[in-house]
């Protein structure tokens, strides 16, 4: 009951710092992050060659990751943090 509980408890944690403002880009650049670590481990471990069946998932994954990344840079950058809007 108690790890169910805290398994709940972590949800609604995490639901709710998704909706915030960045909360999705943030997962996704975590996803991303968590991907290519284990993916690394995973290539590191052995000598076989690991090639995903869809390259293009891979390049997607990396294109999301430099996108959050470049957000993530464009909105820490700005003198207020807060995004301007234009008139």
């Amino acid at each position: 009951e108690l790890v169910t509980s805290a398994t709940a408890y972590g949800v609604r944690a995490i639901a709710s710092a998704i909706s915030e403002k960045g909360g999705s880009e943030a997962v996704n650049l975590r996803v991303a992050e968590r991907y290519i670590h284990e993916f690394g481990k995973i290539a590191g471990e052995s000598n076989t060659m690991i090639i995903p069946s869809d390259l293009s998932n891979m390049a997607g994954l990396v294109a999301t990751a430099t996108s959050v990344v470049k957000k993530t840079i464009g909105v820490n950058g700005s003198d207020s943090g807060h995004e301007e809007h234009g008139s």
